[in-house]
This record gives structure tokens, sequence and C-alpha cells, in this order.
């Protein structure tokens, strides 16, 4: 029997690093991208208002693409819509619901059932990641079509001034919006039934979830260690240019 699970537990030994790697990338990008936000609004308010007001529509853009694909995604899975926001102060919101399989698992018993238990689980996940998803699908497309390869094929990179700056704008103002919430990570990994024995069962359901996805996505796993390494340079470099801002302020104040 053991032998049937020798290739699969190969795999995971193979990748492990990759896997734990993964969900600790997954959450220091959620934890950056409140404090970019942040950084990002104090540095345009007190530059310029034009630049204040061409980040803001970069920003909406980037948040409708995010609660687009929760919406295409949640549709693919039968979900409900509830509410979309898409103009809102704080930023954007999809309020959706599945089947609740699981308010009833205590009283049915069939495959079919325990089957769209385990479908429903999987269309929340889907849903709550799909923007980095899309993401990690447009950060890799936008770097070959403006450098013409690889980020770990850096030294046959294309460089030009308009394709770099290009780059810079979307690094800085546009790709966090596909950085996932922290609503987006509970929805992942925690469940709210009414019981307590339907959370307990749909959480530790949502963790085995998880855990089998990322392995899934191991064969992916170069697309979104560049995904962060680029999220990595452009978070630097609004750091930077908030020192900059924040020395240039105090010697202005000085004179």
């Amino acid at each position: 029997m053991l032998e049937f699970f020798e290739p699969f537990i190969k795999y995971i030994d193979n990748i492990k690093y990759e896997i734990l790697l993964s969900i600790f990338m997954i959450f220091l990008l959620t934890f950056l991208q409140q404090v970019h936000f942040k950084i990002l609004f104090k540095i345009t308010k007190k530059t310029s208002l034009i630049l204040d007001w061409f980040v803001r529509v970069l920003l909406r853009v980037g948040i409708i693409l995010h609660e687009f694909a929760h919406l295409i995604m949640g549709f693919l899975f039968g979900a409900k819509i509830q509410k979309i926001e898409l103009f809102s102060k704080y930023g954007g919101k999809v309020v959706f619901s599945m089947p609740d399989y699981l308010g009833g698992i205590g009283y049915y018993h069939s495959f079919r059932f325990y089957l769209m238990v385990i479908v429903s689980r999987i269309g929340i996940f889907l849903t709550s990641l799909s923007p980095l998803l899309v993401g990690i699908f447009f950060n890799t497309f936008l770097f070959y079509f403006l450098f013409g390869g690889s980020l770990f094929d850096f030294d046959e990179l294309s460089f030009g001034f308009l394709n770099s700056l290009i780059f810079v704008v979307y690094a800085l103002v546009f790709l966090p919006s596909f950085l996932l919430s922290y609503q987006d990570l509970k929805s992942m990994f925690l469940y709210n039934g009414k019981f307590l024995i339907d959370r307990i069962v749909g959480t530790v359901l949502n963790i085995f979830i998880v855990f089998f996805a990322i392995i899934g996505l191991g064969v992916f796993f170069e697309y979104l260690l560049m995904f962060f390494i680029t999220y990595l340079l452009a978070f630097g470099g609004i750091v930077f240019i908030f020192g900059l801002n924040l020395i240039y302020n105090f010697f202005k104040n000085e004179r």
C-alpha cells in the first residue's frame, strides 16, 4: 500500500522547501501590501496633486482587476455574489457565498455530498487566491514582453528607457493590487460555520486544500518566485523614495 504513495512522498520531499517558501511568500506579500499603500499615499500627497491623482487612478484600475478576478473565479464555482464594491474609499470588495454543504455534515453521508463539500472548499480557496494567480501571470507576461526573458536570465534581458519606466510604474503602483488582502487569507484558511464541529472540519479541510494546492502549484514556483522578487524590489524602491522624501522635507523645513 505504501508503495503506491512513494512517488507522491518523494515529490513532496523534493519540493518541501518550495512549499514552505511559497506559504511564507504569500503571507509576507499580504503584510507588505498594507505598508506599501500607506507609504505610497504619503509620498504622493506631499509631492503633487497631479501625481496623487495619477497614482489613485492606476490603483483603482488594479483594484477593479483584483475584484473581477474574485468575481470570475466565484462564478466558475457557482458562488452567489451578494455585494460588489469597486469605488469604495477604502478599496474594493466582492462578498460571495458558496453552497454551505458543511452545515449538514452530520446528516448526509452520500459520496456525492462529500464530493460537493470538497469542491465548494476548493472553490473558495481558488476564488480567494485568484488575484495573486492573475498577478503572477500578468507579471510574467509583462517581463517577457518588455525585456524579452525571465528575471532569472538577467544577462540576456534587453533594457531600454521606456520599457524600464513602464515596468517601474507598474511595479510601484499597479503590482500591489494583485496581492491578497487579510480577508482573502482568512477565507482561504478559516471556515465560519454555525456549529463548532462545522468550523473545525471546515478549517482543517481548508488547510489540507491549501497544502495540496501549493504542492500542485509547485511547477509554477519559478513564476511565483519571480513575482515575489519583483515585488520586493518594488517595495524596496518605494521605501527608498519615501526616505529621500523625508530627507528633502527635513532640509526644506530647516531653511
